[in-house]
């Protein structure tokens, strides 16, 4: 395929680790290295605030419904929500589901509606995440 086989069989020899196979071409400076002295800069953002990096939270969550026509039983859903940095949610999807699709649906529409706060990020508003979790009781 490459053309190799008309070269035949080629003897590789062992290559040397005991001293360099060619001498260096400058002398190296008796001094070593040339010295450099790192130069400190300002951080982009501060970190003077409370509370410099936090995790998004939930600020007021909703209650979800209970589906009349499903089984009562315990349910647990748990719903994944992109926060972004205007405090709203940009998106949220099922994380682990009930094992029931109208409860995991419920439970998805309670977290749309919920209120969260972004997170921060050196003292700044940043896009985040939050585990919203909806436990279905049977009573």
């Amino acid at each position: 395929m490459y053309g190799w086989d008309a070269w035949g069989d080629v003897a590789c020899g062992i290559p040397s680790f005991g001293r360099a196979s060619y001498p260096p071409q400058t002398p190296q400076d008796p001094e070593g290295f040339p010295h450099v002295i790192a130069k400190p800069i300002a951080p982009l953002f501060g970190i003077d605030c409370p509370h410099p990096f936090q995790e998004a939270t939930i600020t007021h969550p909703r209650q979800p419904l209970f589906p009349r026509y499903v089984p009562r039983m315990s349910y647990t859903a748990e719903i994944e929500v992109a926060v972004g940095d205007a405090d709203i949610p940009l998106r949220a999807w099922v994380y682990q589901s009930s094992g029931n699709r109208d409860i995991d649906a419920n439970a998805l529409a309670a977290a749309r509606a919920s209120s969260y706060q972004s997170a921060t990020s050196y003292c700044q508003k940043a896009d985040g995440y939050y585990l919203f979790r909806a436990d279905f009781l049977p009573y």
